[in-house]
């Protein structure tokens, strides 16, 4: 048996540590980025037909996923990029399956796009004319794009839309 050398331990235990850091960076990542994670984050809100307000939109996944759960509700997608609304959205592959409940009988039942009542608006948050209209305001990846010192004004974008209760 050799002799302990401090600088290959040091090492082996950074590695050690980083690959945990790794592994439980993705395991928070997937019960976000998951289709299954999002669901979960979604589900037990107590809300009938929802008006949504999706702020940062991009292709509007998650919009269309509580669409799916809460059916019957209306969403409006917002971003700034004219591309998201003709590419990211206008070109969200039609067949994706979003799993959502029959609200007739209760059972599951698989919603598409086309299934769904979406509008979307090319327009900077900070112009919205929208009043305290919607059950539900989210946005995801939109928050880390303001400076540090405008992040609370972010924020308060989202409440600034939200019916009380919501």
């Amino acid at each position: 048996m050799g002799r302990l050398n401090f600088a290959e331990a040091v090492e082996a235990f950074t590695d050690l540590i980083q690959l945990a850091i790794w592994n439980r960076i993705h395991r928070v990542e997937d019960a976000v980025w998951d289709p299954r994670g999002k669901r979960a984050l979604f589900e037990g809100m107590d809300v009938k037909k929802p008006n949504i307000l999706f702020l940062g939109a991009a292709d509007g996944y998650e919009a269309m996923q509580l669409l799916a759960m809460y059916p019957g509700g209306h969403a409006v997608l917002v971003d700034y990029d004219d591309f998201c609304r003709t590419d990211r959205f206008g070109k969200f592959p039609e067949s994706y399956p979003f799993l959502g409940q029959d609200p007739s009988t209760g059972h599951y039942k698989t919603y598409r796009r086309a299934d769904m009542d979406i509008d979307f608006d090319v327009a900077d948050i900070r112009d919205l004319k929208y009043g305290k209209e919607f059950d539900i305001v989210i946005s995801v990846g939109l928050i880390e794009h303001f400076p540090d010192e405008h992040k609370p004004h972010a924020i308060e974008f989202h409440r600034r839309f939200l019916k009380p209760g919501g």
